[in-house]
């Protein structure tokens, strides 16, 4: 049956019979498999001169995009298989060149299963996901717009690659297995981004303006996550120009008084006890890594400079210690007299500053009150 307008209606096109299982089976065969969805994405490009009755969801007479958008919740209701499934995903993760597609149903993405997104259209998920162990999406071309998160506390599996010409975009906290950014841009404006491993290659960028981060590497492999995630701050913080690609900060970057920057520190007091019990609402041990956007020469991530982070750089500077939580402000590898000035001039001047993030700040389990420590002990290292 072909044209825009008239329709013709056959058992089994719309509920299971014997001359189909119903809306998706579009071969009726009674099964649900990739086939029915590449039949489906031919009339779907076909701009309505095919049709097919079990592709028609919503009845219209044609086959378009809110037949697309029925399709996949469709699938999840039958238990088609995860082949299928991935099939469909495929189809809808990849609006043609200049669209934007809003997906408001669930995206529902099976065990193992493997989306790319290699079309230049824009892909704004607003609905809920699900996304089954070890499943992954990668975004080439294009951009998805992460309006709900792909995961949770207690299911965070999904492994996420933005590569080339793809951009993604996380407007909500994210719980992921894996983010890798190779040449493709990624940007935060959420709360939060927790997950298990960071990977970014020396064209890759990560903004996450003022969002807070979690990395949970496995404990043998924290302080070497420590020193490449710090590595990532160093090169995208260009000598505090924020110019670099890496892990980034637009805010810091817009900050006309370089008074802000990435902190990061990994949750061990040196004593194998965590500095904080719960980031940003997730709880976190001792081999978390953390990252805010705070300010420079805030050791301890609790958005403000004073006594306890000059212990901090004190002993620090005193034991060559060489990561930001010691005082290594700038991440140069060396505590000297940059870092003092640093520290000193954030004191100085913090403010209001960071007041548009500051009501989520948590306090660290372990706080070293120092009151002795005064300023003035630290003048001698100051820049002049």
């Amino acid at each position: 049956m072909t044209g825009n307008s008239n329709v013709q209606r056959f058992p089994g096109f719309l509920t299971t019979t014997s001359l189909g299982a119903g809306f998706g089976d579009l071969n009726f065969n009674n099964t649900y498999a990739p086939d029915d969805v590449s039949l489906f994405t031919t009339v779907f490009n076909s701009n309505n001169t095919q049709f097919n009755p079990a592709a028609d969801l919503d009845g219209d007479g044609r086959v378009g995009e809110s037949d697309l958008l029925l399709l996949g919740p469709r699938y999840t209701a039958v238990s088609a298989s995860a082949a299928t499934k991935q099939s469909y995903n495929n189809l809808l993760i990849n609006p043609a060149t200049g669209n934007t597609r809003t997906v408001t149903g669930l995206l529902d993405n099976s065990a193992g299963s493997s989306l790319s997104k290699t079309s230049a259209g824009t892909l704004n998920l607003n609905g809920p996901q699900s996304h089954g162990p070890n499943a992954t999406l990668s975004i080439s071309s294009g951009t998805i717009n992460f309006n709900s998160d792909a995961g949770s506390s207690s299911a965070a599996n999904l492994a996420l690659t933005i590569s080339g010409a793809g951009t993604a975009n996380f407007t909500q906290t994210q719980h992921l297995s894996r983010l890798t950014v190779n040449g493709g841009n990624a940007a935060s404006t959420a709360d939060l981004i927790d997950t298990k491993s960071l990977s970014i290659d020396l064209t890759g960028n990560l903004d996450l303006n003022r969002s807070d981060m979690i990395i949970r590497p496995d404990a043998v492999d924290a302080q070497s996550t420590l020193d490449t995630i710090s590595q990532l701050v160093h090169r995208a913080r260009a000598n505090g120009s924020w110019s670099g690609r890496g892990l980034n900060s637009s805010a810091a970057a817009a900050d006309t008084q370089h008074l802000t920057t990435l902190g990061i520190l990994l949750n061990d007091d040196g004593n194998n006890n965590p500095i904080y019990t719960t980031f940003d609402g997730e709880p976190v041990d001792t081999s978390s890594i953390l990252i805010r956007y705070t300010l420079t020469g805030d050791l301890n991530l609790d958005q403000q400079i004073n006594a306890d982070d000059y212990a901090l750089v004190d002993s620090g500077f005193a034991t060559h210690a060489a990561s930001y939580q010691f005082g290594d402000i700038n991440l140069d590898g060396t505590i000297n007299a940059d870092d003092f000035f640093l520290i000193d001039r954030a004191f100085s001047n913090q403010g209001v500053i960071l007041s548009a993030h500051s009501s989520s700040v948590p306090e660290p389990a372990m706080l070293m009150l120092l009151s002795a420590i005064t300023l003035p002990t630290f003048k001698r290292f100051r820049v002049r």
